[in-house]
Formats: structure tokens, sequence, C-alpha cells
């Protein structure tokens, strides 16, 4: 397997979105929020929070792999490439924006890791009861 150095057409695709975001919703205000430090941009806040469940995301910046289709060429997962021009491209827009984004953004992965239901209710009760020590060793 060769590596490829070439950027995935989805990740261009989306590199040219997230461009158009940064220089016409994000760029041509950013003066006006930097003089008014306290306003929220709900404008930017609105329509990130709609593009991003659009696309799937379910509001946030997170990674998500879909499933390859049968018979699909195999390729490495991009998620985290994705991720990494999405942060890119917003912060280059401007960076006070970028931190008003719906979502976790690097943090998100982690906590969308850790808040999966790996264990089920009982399994809990279960591992305690495992812990104590048994009659036979007190």
């Amino acid at each position: 397997m060769t590596i490829e150095f070439e950027t995935p057409k989805p990740i261009a695709q989306m590199q040219t979105v997230l461009q158009t975001v940064a220089e016409n919703m994000m760029r041509s205000t950013s003066r006006e929020f930097d003089e008014n430090e306290h306003a929220i941009p709900w404008d930017y806040i609105e329509f990130m929070h709609t593009a991003m469940r659009s696309m799937g995301g379910g509001g946030g910046l997170a990674p998500s792999e879909e499933k390859p289709k049968e018979g699909a060429e195999k390729r490495p997962p991009i998620g985290y490439q994705r991720l990494a021009v999405q942060i890119e491209m917003l912060s280059w827009g401007d960076v006070g924006y970028y931190l008003v984004t719906p979502g976790g953004g690097l943090g998100a992965a982690a906590v969308r890791r850790l808040a999966r239901p790996i264990r089920k209710p009982n399994s809990l009760r279960a591992s305690t009861k495992r812990s104590r020590p048994s009659p036979q060793c007190a």
C-alpha cells in the first residue's frame, strides 16, 4: 500500500464549503464582534447547528465514519483528518467564532466514547458483588 499525499475528495469538498463560510460569514463580521466582545453571533451559531445536523453530525464536530458499501474500495478512515481540516478552516475564519461553534471539537471524541452505553444497568451491581471478599477469605 502506497502513501498518498493528495487530499481525499470528501475533505477537499468540505474544505471549500468551510472556506466559503469562513470568508462570508465569519470574517465579514469578526471586527464587529471583536469590538462588542460580549455579543453572541446567533446567526452563525444557528447556521452551524443546522449545517452540522444536516451533515449527520448530530450537532457536533466529532468524527464519525460511515460504513463502507459492499464492493467499495477500501480506504483508511479519514474522520480525524476531516476534524483537523474543519478546525483549521473555522479557526482561520475567526477563532472567537470557532469557540462558540456548537459541539465539542477535539474533546467530543473522548466524551462520545465514554458516554456510550457500555454497561447494562445490572452489570454495576454484579461487579460490586465480585469486588467484596468472600466469607472464606475473611
